[in-house]
């Protein structure tokens, strides 16, 4: 699906640090649970609500000493909710409600169908008590990215932040 993308990036002028990185190796499933397991960790896949997709998934991944949540992309959603519980942390996607408010009508309710609001996250969040928030995918329209942290943090008093590629939490 990739091939094209990868073969443009990998070609690029500049200094790919880790061309071997463009490779992976694909596991494809259709239905919930252990999708990857070794003696230090465990991923679950979980399943979540993206409008009208029939196979969209969450995935939890549990090590001796860390219990990470990844929400996919997904509206809001009971399973991630009880997935998370107790999370050491939970990577959720986002769109900022400000932003969504600016939308036309139809686009609002697409959206409200596949994305979770930052009201109702910090909702969750508050139903779960991770230790750390992520926000990932997040939507923002015309509102300033860092929108979607300061409306959570009107909700949510743990701890939030938005993620940016190749951050690391633990």
């Amino acid at each position: 699906m990739l091939a094209a993308d990868t073969e443009t990036r990998l070609k690029d002028k500049s200094p790919v640090t880790n061309p071997d990185a463009a490779y992976a190796e694909v596991t494809e499933f259709d239905q919930p649970g252990t999708v990857y397991e070794t003696e230090d960790i465990q991923v679950e896949a979980f399943p979540v609500s993206h409008g009208d997709w029939d196979l969209a998934y969450g995935y939890k991944v549990t090590t001796p000493d860390k219990t990470v949540v990844i929400s996919g992309d997904t509206s809001i959603n009971q399973e991630v909710e009880k997935q998370a519980a107790g999370a050491d942390i939970l990577a959720h996607e986002v769109i900022s409600r400000t932003g969504w408010e600016g939308l036309p009508k139809q686009w609002q309710d697409y959206h409200q169908y596949t994305h979770t609001l930052t009201n109702e996250l910090a909702e969750l969040a508050n139903q779960a008590q991770p230790d750390l928030l992520v926000l990932t995918h997040v939507l923002h329209y015309g509102a300033p990215i860092e929108t979607v942290v300061e409306e959570i943090q009107r909700d949510y008093s743990g701890e939030v932040r938005l993620a940016d590629d190749l951050d690391v939490y633990e």
